[in-house]
């Protein structure tokens, strides 16, 4: 994979704009991922959940077949 940069031309006002925008970005991603992080380490605590799964793993139409 290759990548080309190109050098752009900007105003002040337009690399300020760009740089709050992908400020703004870079921290909505991090939050996601932290609230997803959560969310799921909540799910992995819940002990119905953890059943649920350990019955599906033994169930017999979930076994792979060799």
């Amino acid at each position: 994979m290759y990548t080309v940069r190109f050098q752009l031309e900007l105003s002040e006002s337009e690399k300020r704009f760009l740089s709050k925008s992908f400020f703004y970005a870079n921290q909505m991603h991090n939050q996601l991922v932290r609230y997803a992080t959560n969310r799921l380490n909540a799910l992995f605590h819940d002990k119905e959940y953890v059943g649920a799964r350990k019955a599906y793993g033994e169930a017999e139409f979930s076994k792979k077949k060799g």
